[in-house]
Parts: C-alpha cells; structure tokens; sequence
C-alpha cells in the first residue's frame, strides 16, 4: 500500500465536479475561474505544438456539461471535461465532436447498446503531479472517476479520442476500454476512438489506485447534484 499511504499523508485530494457555465450568483465561481485558467494554459501549450482549431477553441470549455478536478488542498492537480450525448439526437451527432467519427464506428455503438454516451475530453495533469514525479498515476485516475460518473448517470459508455503516442488509449484499456476507429485526424494530431462500456467496465488493476478512485468518488464534492452524492449549492441562498 505505498502509494495509498503516501497519498494520504501527502496530499489533500479532493474530486470536484461542477457545471460548465456557472448560473448567476454561484458560489464556486473562484474555483470554475481558477480550473479554466489551468486548462487554458496547459491546453494553449498543446496546441502551439499543432495549431489549434480556431482562435475561439477555448469554448469548448463551455459546452460541457461537467467540468472535473482534483485538487489538492487549493492547487489543481488536473481536470477533464464531459459531455453527455444521445446517439438517436440528430442535433447531436451534427454536432462538432462526431464529425470525426466514421459511419461504422457510430453504428458499433448503436448495435452494442451503447447508445447513450459520455465524451471524456481535454484531460490534463498539472506536471508537479505526473507520475514520474508522484508515483500516482492522475491520468489513470481521472478516467476511473469518469468511468464512475458514466456508471452513476445511467449512460451506456464512456468515448474518447486519444492521441497517439500519448498513452490515454492504454489507460482507458485498464478500464475495459477499446479502439473502434483508428487515425483520425483533427486538429493537427493522430487520434485512436477509445470506448469503455459500462457493462464490461472494470476496476484498475491496481490496488491501491482502485481503492484511491473509490475514496476519491465517495469523498466527491458535486456542485451539479447530478450524481446524488455531496451536493453543494449552486447559488447563494438567502437566509431569513
């Protein structure tokens, strides 16, 4: 138990899921600011590299329907963006985030009962808490926690692209995760469609990182009360 017992006397994690766009009056405004900065940055770094989409690719941030983090105490450790779709929505599959996506990969979720989805996107670790440099594997851990959001919502699966070469695709593999289309291309990178059905969902492999996941998710703090577990309120609430 060496990375758990160092975890807990390390760190004060706590997972934080909140809604994309903050309603008039929230009180999580400061830390919906402070993660969309992180990802900002840290995405901005991205694509330098290949060239973003187009100057306004940061409202990606904003069409989500939950935005994740952990932090540690007040510092970010890493977030990760989703969005809920239904595959029989037209409006949907016409939207942005399935043009990329073959006929056949669209009908493989379909003929496998997968037709509610939860898209996994933007994940990034803050680098002070890459695993070379904490032994935790945060990005193993925040498709864990996607995983448990998807199996609490009641949707069918969890979908992703992954970059090639980047390993996202062998982390969503430890979860039951597989490809069902290979080299699209966006954006300027190599991408793998990476689907986790719930129904042959499985723990990490790991232990200890199972058992941080599960602290992680009981401990939640839900600024959406979407998922029945800590509910804090949306706005401020006059007292009488």
């Amino acid at each position: 138990m060496e990375y758990f017992m160092s975890y807990k006397s390390d760190f004060q994690l706590t997972y934080c899921i909140l809604p994309a766009n903050p309603p008039r009056g929230a009180t999580f405004i400061d830390l919906h600011n402070t993660i969309y900065e992180f990802w900002r940055s840290l995405w901005s770094q991205t694509f330098s590299q290949s060239g973003a989409p187009d100057k306004m690719w940061n409202e990606n941030f904003l069409r989500q329907d939950f935005i994740t983090a952990i932090m540690n105490d007040r510092e970010i450790v890493g977030c990760h963006l989703y969005t809920l779709y239904n595959l029989d929505s037209k409006a949907a599959l016409s939207s942005e985030y399935f043009h990329y996506f073959g006929k056949d990969s669209l009908e493989h979720l379909k003929k496998n009962a997968m037709g509610s989805v939860l898209s996994m996107e933007y994940l990034c670790v803050n680098p002070k808490y890459r695993k070379l440099v904490t032994n935790i594997p945060f990005g193993e851990i925040f498709i864990g926690l996607g995983s448990e959001l998807t199996k609490t919502l009641g949707y069918d699966c969890c979908l992703g692209t992954t970059i090639n070469g980047a390993k996202v695709d062998q982390m969503a593999e430890l979860y039951g995760g597989y490809s069902i289309q290979e080299d699209i291309k966006k954006y300027g990178y190599t991408l793998r469609l990476m689907v986790i059905p719930m129904n042959k969902r499985v723990n990490h492999p790991n232990i200890e990182f199972s058992s941080l996941i599960q602290t992680l998710w009981e401990d939640r703090v839900d600024y959406t009360g979407a998922t029945g577990g800590k509910i804090i309120p949306f706005t401020k609430r006059k007292v009488a």
